[in-house]
This record gives C-alpha cells, structure tokens and sequence, in this order.
C-alpha cells in the first residue's frame, strides 16, 4: 500500500518582492544527479534538492518571458531552458551556473530535448523545430511543422518528437523532420487534453476525455492499454497535470479538490490519494524524482510541494509486459505519405521531390495517385491541391481526359470546402460545404463577403458546372443532380 510519508515545501518561483507569478511552477524535470529542476512565470530556473531543499543553482533569464519548457542533458552538465514569447533558448551550465548561449527570438517554446551525445538541443517552438550546437549555440537546422498541433513532446534522447491537435497524434524524425506515423481518431471521439512521454522514452500517455488515459508504444504508434481513471466525485485539474513513476507502475494525477490521487498504470486501479489543504491550489505540474520516494507538486502561484512516498514492491515487471499492442488501420494514402516521407506543412502533404515525380508518371501511376486521393474522402480542406494540380497536368500531357476530369472534380471538392470555412467562421454555420454540394454556397449573403471570397466562389462554380458537363459527356457520374440544387438551394 502506498503511503505519503510527510510534506515540505520547496522553493517558491515568486517575484524578488514577493509578488505571485502568473503562470507559477509551470514546468518541473528530474536532473541525473537526483535534483529537481523547476521553472515558472518569474523567469527563474531552479535547480535544488527534493531531500533537503537546497537550491543549487538560480538562473535568471533576465527580462525574457516565463519558462514553458526545460531539459537536462544526460551527462548533468547542462540545463536549457525554454521560454514565452520571444523568450528564445538558454543554455546554463551547471558546474558554473553561468549562461553558454541564448538562442532570443524564438516564440513559444514548448518542448527541448538533448541528443544522446549532449551534443545538440532540439527546440520546438510554435509550428517549427530547431537543432542547436550545445557548444556554440549555432543553428544547425530548422523546419517547419504542422502549425495546428495543440500539444508538442519530445523524447529524452531527442530521436523522435510527437505533436497533436484535438483528435491526431503525429510522430516525427528529429534529424529529418519528416512523418514517422500518425494515428486520427483514436480517442473514440474524445478531445486529447495532453500529452506526457514516460521514462524510458518507450510509450506515450494520451490523455482524453476527462477521465481517460491511452498508452501508445513510440516505435509504431501501436495502442496500448486505455485507462479510464475511477475519479469517484473528482474532476481532473484543468491543465491535466500528470506523472509516472521512473518504473512505470504509478501514474499521479492532481484534482480540482486539490487531492493528488496515484493509480496502477497496469489496470488503472486506484492506490491512494492524499488531500493537499491550505492555499496551495490550481497546480500546473507534476513529477515524480529520480529514485520515485517523492512526487514535487508545482502551482499556479509559484510554489512547490513535496511529497514523500513509501511504496511497497512492486518488481520488476514492466506494467507494459504482456500487452497487446494494437496497431490502428492506416490508410493507403496515410501510408503512401509515411512511405515516401512527405513533408507536413500547414495541412498539406507534399514535397518538391513528390511533385516532380507526378510530373513524370504514366498514365496507370497517376490513376493510383487519383484512386488515393478519392478514397480519402471529400473536403480534406486543400490538403491535396498541389498534388492534383501536378496530376492534372500531367494527365493532360498524356491526353488522358478521364484522369484530368477526375483530378478537376477533386480539386472543385479540394476547395470548396476551403471557402466553406469561411462562411463557417463568419456566420456560424454548422455544415461543411462539402456535405450540401455548391447549393449551399448559395443559400447564404455572398454580398457580404469580400470582392476576393465572392470572385472565389464564383469561379468555383462555374468551374463545378463546366467540369460536370465535361464528365457526363465522358459518361461518369459528376455531382449529383448539381444543376437542380443550384436551382434549389435547399435540396440535398
């Protein structure tokens, strides 16, 4: 049975005049040397000692905004730190609390991460990554990502990175930049609400829903074990703060209530939980230390808790040992863009090198490029344009109308859901486009959208039109009954 042994508070990350900060104990690591480091809204990064209390080290980054990510190279030499807004990169070192480097005009950095080496630093900042050199601080790669994951990690050993959006989980090569496998709608329709790589760098924790946690193996993106957490009548902090034991058997969660409850990560049982009273509330992290006898609590106001922990044995049996690792179905195009290493960029699947090899396709080649795109469904909101635009063009090279018609058809698909999302933003609209055909472009004020949109749309239907008519007379089905529903807004 589990049992907290005692309390103590650590370090404060307040203002020199004892003001609050904004974003408190934000972000917490384990240092190899078995410290705590912690940073937080004050600009300060702490490295201190979870038995004694000790502050080794206080660095200050100056006027730069609050820290959002930190890292620890393997050798303990090094900490960097991860700042707001145009915060950029430090560098600190540890023998002599001195600042190496700092990388300014970043913004956003969410997550860091040394090599194996200690020789470079992987930054994720916004929608690009960066490689910096340790020792001189230089820039040695940048490339950008898909600019609408809400949620970025990175393993310890900084091989591969993990970014996600409400429903996606996308694993990339650090060194390349490019897609190693993505999972869509995995959650059973829930939200991710964070993500938290385990030690050991092995598996994810996706946390969903409000109650929910699912394993994924990092290698494949294979489905571990999905928890759903016995919260009784707790509700789960808002940020979803969350921490697993450096043997992977305890995962700590903190509530709303203030009460810190550890589950089995095996079958998601519940093992204990201890009641945080006073005013330490709205806690931002979790973390258990290196040796796993203590969990260090961070909250919204700056300050640190630390628990101790007797824990009886658990073995040595990884709670992972005898599962069964699902692998979700990839679609053939999904595996055509991981096989050929396309790059991911706000939205669109496409390289330089991809494009040209379209440009040289024969005709059955291009046919399987217009299979794909098809079966991946309508309105993908301009993911495939620039493919079809290639496809169409070569199709045309080879006088092969059936292809260009069909490549045209999908590209009318491609972008009118594209001018849908406008209407969409603009009035509150709750239907694709896509879902009603063009008719449903017409059903609302196009004179109120701009002289650009209004060109837009236009063209897009009578582009639809002209590229039904060239498919009946080629004897394939175009849009269903389109002239009737330009005629009757309101029909499907």
């Amino acid at each position: 049975m589990l049992r907290i042994t005692d309390t103590a508070e650590g370090p404060t990350h307040l203002y020199q005049d004892g003001r609050y900060t904004l974003n408190g104990a934000d972000v917490m690591v384990s240092h190899p040397r078995g410290y705590v480091v912690s940073g937080g809204g004050d600009h300060h990064t702490k490295v201190w000692d979870p038995a004694t209390l000790e502050v080794m080290h206080n660095f200050h980054a100056g006027t730069h905004h609050d820290i959002k990510a930190l890292a620890v190279s393997h050798n303990g030499n090094f900490v960097a730190s991860g700042h707001g807004s145009w915060g950029g990169v430090h560098l600190w070192d540890m023998d002599t609390g001195k600042l190496l480097w700092c990388q300014e005009n970043l913004m956003y950095v969410e997550a860091l991460a040394f090599d194996e080496s200690d020789s470079t630093v992987v930054a994720l900042s916004g929608d690009q990554y960066h490689i910096f050199d340790v020792q001189t601080g230089d820039q040695l790669a940048e490339n950008d990502l898909n600019d609408s994951s809400d949620y970025q990690v990175i393993q310890q050993s900084a091989r591969r990175f993990f970014v996600a959006d409400e429903q996606n989980l996308t694993a990339f090569d650090a060194a390349t930049g490019k897609p190693v496998w993505r999972l869509d709608d995995f959650t059973d329709g829930d939200e991710i609400e964070n993500l938290k790589m385990l030690p050991g760098d092995h598996h994810l924790a996706v946390v969903h829903g409000k109650d929910r946690v699912t394993f994924v193996r990092t290698d494949d993106g294979a489905l571990g074990q999905s928890l759903t957490l016995a919260m009784d009548d707790q509700r789960w902090q808002l940020d979803f703060p969350l921490a697993v034991s450096p043997d992977l058997q305890l995962l700590a969660i903190v509530t709303r209530t203030s009460q810190i409850r550890f589950y089995r990560t095996r079958d998601g049982s519940l093992v204990a939980s201890h009641q945080i009273d006073g005013n330490l509330k709205l806690f931002e992290s979790l973390l258990f230390t290196e040796d796993g006898n203590r969990l260090v609590v961070g909250n919204a106001l700056g300050m640190t808790l630390v628990l101790g922990l007797e824990r009886p044995e658990t073995g040595a049996d990884s709670p992972f040992d005898g599962t069964e690792w699902q692998r979700p179905n990839v679609s053939d195009f999904d595996r055509f863009i991981l096989d050929n290493n396309l790059t991911i960029k706000a939205g669109y699947y496409h390289n330089d090198g991809f494009i040209e090899q379209i440009r040289s396709s024969d005709p059955d080649r291009l046919r399987y490029f217009v299979d794909m795109i098809r079966e991946s469904g309508e309105g993908s909101g301009g993911n495939f344009s620039v493919i079809l635009e290639a496809i169409l063009g070569r199709a045309r090279e080879h006088q092969e109308d059936l292809i260009a018609a069909e490549a045209s058809i999908l590209l009318i698909r491609e972008g009118l859901p594209s001018a849908g999302a406008v209407i969409h933003d603009a009035w509150g609209m709750k239907a694709w486009c896509a879902e009603k055909g063009c008719a449903y472009l017409q059903t609302y004020p196009l004179d109120a959208l701009s002289d650009d949109l209004q060109a837009t749309l236009a063209r897009n239907l009578e582009r639809a039109i002209a590229i039904n008519e060239e498919l009946d007379d080629l004897g394939v089905p175009g849009l269903k009954d389109l002239e009737s529903r330009l005629e009757h807004p309101g029909s499907k």
